[in-house]
């Protein structure tokens, strides 16, 4: 048995949720996922910024992962996700679309990136 209001589940038996006060039902709707605005998969990814060093590249990420903004690490030669590589390689920040406009603009207020 289920409570249709806060979905949890009951034994048997019990047929009113007494944190709802609602009677259960059997078996629970199915629910109807609301698609992403923007799946990362399907985005279009831009790259916005070379950060020249692992610690600018850190202060980077420690920002964007604050504001939730969806975020790609990647570098020149190799196209894939990198959290700590040589900085020889050169870093390359990507993000969606998007977020583009409002990432620039974070990272020249916070870290006075032009």
């Amino acid at each position: 048995m289920f409570c249709p209001n806060c979905k949890s589940e009951f034994i048997e038996g019990i047929g009113h949720c007494p944190d709802c006060d609602v009677g259960l039902v059997s078996e629970l709707p199915p629910t109807e996922e609301i698609p992403d605005e923007e799946s990362p998969v399907e985005a279009d990814w831009v790259m916005i910024y070379s950060p020249s060093s692992a610690q600018e590249l850190a202060m980077i990420k420690m920002i964007l992962e604050r504001d939730e903004i969806p975020y790609f690490i990647g570098n020149d030669n190799t196209r894939r996700a990198a959290l700590y590589v040589p900085s020889n390689l050169g870093f390359e920040l990507w993000v969606t679309k998007k977020w583009a406009k409002k990432t620039i603009q974070l990272l020249e207020r916070e870290l006075d990136i032009r």
